[in-house]
């Protein structure tokens, strides 16, 4: 489980620190904006999309509020809140007791106390204090029944609209991508074409909130009738998008991390990114029935080579194996509850990231 920790450090420097130690003790993923190591995205959105990747958010009030966002006019911790609360990601917050709180801090503490589906649960004194709250709440969170189950597809595995069709070569240089889809197994009613046309409007806004695309990036977006898309084809800052179809079948895609040498394939990695593309497709509210299938695909892997994330830029020489292929896929084979797209979205993107790499290494033979 990867846990966030979201404060500001003035004030609850101390607990940060103790926090760190105590997560990873637990046999957790403890997320602190202070470990984080070069980036090849800005620094905001690699916490954004941090904050995305986690199984839940601990988010500790003291005096101080922070430095607003000159683009959001809030301050980071404040956003923090607000990414992990629109995607659904399990929320516990902490109250240091004897402390002076700005007046920004007062109206922040207010907001979150009347989050509706937020956990206020706990006040502490000091480092020591907030220890004993917080193990009590992880381990209660380790015992929630977990809403995902995976079982055989009731019928004829759905037909996947994949980005990249041609499982060879497409053309030189294409940039290395990941792609996932969510297809509902049963459909209520189809989208209104009506639908589509307004939903073609909002996606780029929804894709640039939950880091699919950054704030500069040029996005397009429209509809065909069929389907309605936003996407990005800028290779400077990587191929993105996202589409719905009249079917509510969902497609996203994303790049795969890389440097001058090349992408790189990190399953940790890329188990996060899918999670948080499945929190996205899941918050859209489009996914009718009661089970979804998903499928995943890596394109323009030739000169990708499996390793971790935290090398990029650091790399003297790669080791890429030799492969016409250049796209892996993962067919869809499952059904999973579409409430657990949200819930189980930690596992399920765990599943779809090992199935990937296994893909991945089964095409340099």
């Amino acid at each position: 489980m990867r846990a966030f920790i979201s404060s500001v450090r003035r004030g609850l420097g101390e607990e940060r620190d103790a926090l760190r130690g105590l997560i990873s003790a637990l046999g957790h993923v403890p997320v602190r904006f202070e470990d984080f190591t070069a980036q090849p995205v800005p620094s905001r959105q690699a916490c954004m999309e941090a904050v995305s990747s986690c199984d839940i958010c601990l988010l500790l009030l003291g005096p101080s509020y922070g430095d607003r966002l000159p683009d959001t006019g809030v301050a980071p911790t404040h956003e923090e809140f607000n990414v992990a609360r629109s995607r659904g990601i399990p929320l516990y917050a902490f109250l240091k007791r004897g402390v002076e709180m700005d007046a920004d801090q007062r109206a922040f503490v207010s907001e979150v106390e009347q989050y509706a589906t937020g956990r206020f649960r706990a006040a502490f004194d000091g480092a020591t204090d907030l220890l004993t709250a917080v193990t009590a709440v992880v381990r209660q969170h380790e015992s929630m029944p977990s809403a995902l189950a995976w079982e055989r597809l009731p019928g004829p595995a759905p037909a996947v609209p994949w980005v990249a069709a041609d499982q060879r070569q497409l053309y030189a240089g294409q940039p290395a991508t990941v792609e996932m889809h969510v297809l509902p197994l049963t459909h209520a009613s189809r989208l209104a074409v009506g639908q589509l046309e307004v939903l073609g409007g909002t996606l780029a806004g929804r894709g640039r909130e939950h880091g699919l695309f950054t704030q500069a990036q040029p996005v397009d977006t429209g509809t065909d009738g069929s389907a309605a898309w936003a996407r990005s084809d800028d290779w400077r800052q990587g191929v993105a998008g996202v589409r719905v179809d009249r079917d509510s079948a969902i497609s996203l895609w994303w790049p795969l991390p890389s440097d001058g040498m090349g992408a790189v394939v990190d399953s940790e990695d890329l188990a996060s990114a899918v999670a948080a593309k499945l929190r996205f497709a899941a918050s859209l509210g489009l996914i009718g029935g009661d089970r979804a299938a998903v499928a995943a695909a890596l394109s323009g892997v030739a000169m990708a080579a499996e390793g971790s994330v935290a090398d990029l830029g650091k790399r003297n020489s790669v080791s890429f194996g030799f492969s016409q292929r250049e796209v892996v896929r993962v067919e869809p084979e499952d059904a999973v509850p579409v409430g657990a797209l949200t819930s189980g979205a930690g596992d399920i993107g765990r599943e779809l990231a090992t199935r990937l790499v296994h893909a991945f290494r089964a095409s340099r033979r």
